[in-house]
């Protein structure tokens, strides 16, 4: 079964699926395009071969080409609920490490359909 992201709505409705999934013999795999491209599967083999050295920091950006639609942000996240995920993914599949620390901040820089200009918008800390 493939299950595009987000795979719920919260942590707590994504552990019930996980739980789900554990107690299933069907194959699940999420949406995770990232694993298949050939620069992150390059960067993942020179970590497991040590060719970079210790790894110690890790720093991933997302950006969209434009700024989205008024109706867009009306109906999702916005950039860092739907997209950062892929980063924390592929920062786990590179390292084979957990993430430990996130922190973003983001703000409007003046489009007005994307809220109040200059708002930030902190994520919370997430750790392991």
């Amino acid at each position: 079964m493939f299950c595009e992201k987000p795979v719920a709505p919260d942590a707590a409705g994504t552990r019930v699926v996980l739980e789900k999934v554990r107690m299933s013999a069907v194959p699940v795999q999420v949406g995770f395009q990232r694993r298949f491209d050939a620069g992150f599967v390059a960067a993942r083999a020179a970590v497991a071969a040590g060719e970079l050295g210790w790894v110690h920091t890790l720093r991933a950006g997302t950006l969209d080409p434009a700024p989205p639609s008024p109706e867009y942000i009306a109906a999702s996240g916005g950039l860092f609920r739907d997209c950062s995920v892929h980063d924390f993914d592929a920062i786990r599949w590179v390292t084979g490490n957990e993430v430990v620390e996130v922190y973003a901040l983001g703000a409007n820089r003046g489009r007005p359909s994307s809220g109040t200009p200059g708002t930030s918008i902190p994520l919370p800390r997430c750790s392991r």
